[in-house]
């Protein structure tokens, strides 16, 4: 019974993220089974892989939502100056690397501060885990290691 109430709870959050992207940034959130998550801050287009629990859809949309923030409300091109889309799809220089973690420690830490604005409770055990995997891949593929 927890779970349910647990679940709903999540799809609650994730209903009303969404509304906030939306009223705020005109940003168009879609789910889909089979696609990666991620963020296209040129169209104004998140996605999110349905296939992750509805937890984990919430924490990822915080993340992703992170990138919008910093796209709309920061000085992107001077904070991070050598970042090329794709970071996983392109060759990678080490001023790209840097700029591409930087970028994702950053959205990782303005998902979080999103979600304190919004009313979001966010578990920090599973949070911090979910963060910590992502940003190690990165890492990772920063060093050539991927």
């Amino acid at each position: 019974m927890e779970d349910k109430v647990n679940e709903s709870t999540f799809e609650v959050d994730l209903n009303h993220l969404e509304a906030h992207l939306i009223d705020k940034y005109d940003v168009y959130v879609s789910f889909h089974y089979n696609e990666p998550s991620g963020c296209c801050e040129e169209e104004s287009v998140i996605t999110i892989n349905s296939r992750q629990t509805i937890e984990n859809q919430l924490y990822t949309l915080l993340h992703e939502a992170g990138h919008f923030v910093l796209y709309r409300e920061f000085p992107y091109d001077a904070m991070f100056p050598s970042i090329i889309r794709q970071p996983f799809k392109k060759r990678f220089s080490k001023a790209n690397a840097v700029s591409v973690m930087s970028n994702e420690v950053m959205a990782w830490e303005i998902g979080r501060q999103l979600a304190n604005m919004l009313g979001i409770t966010v578990d920090p055990v599973k949070w911090n885990k979910m963060k910590n995997k992502s940003l190690y891949d990165y890492m990772r593929w920063g060093t050539g290691r991927l």
